[in-house]
């Protein structure tokens, strides 16, 4: 993350680390956010999403950008 705040560094970025899986976590984390940003890596599902890309999409509480992998 270091680098990505150093090129914007008017985001605020709060990293969170939890116990509970990727997936939870970002969905316990959107209910604070303004905005949600979730990479998608492999597909590994019909619809082209990976894993937690998808369970995010699903259960997110604030808006979600999904960003390519390239």
């Amino acid at each position: 993350m270091r680098g990505r705040r150093a090129t914007y560094p008017s985001v605020a970025v709060l990293p969170d680390l939890r116990l509970f899986g990727p997936a939870d976590a970002l969905v316990r984390a959107s209910g604070s956010a303004d905005l949600l940003v979730v990479g998608r890596g492999e597909a590994r599902t019909s619809r082209g999403l990976g894993g937690v890309a998808h369970a995010v999409a699903h259960h997110t509480r604030c808006p979600l950008l999904l960003a390519p992998r390239h």
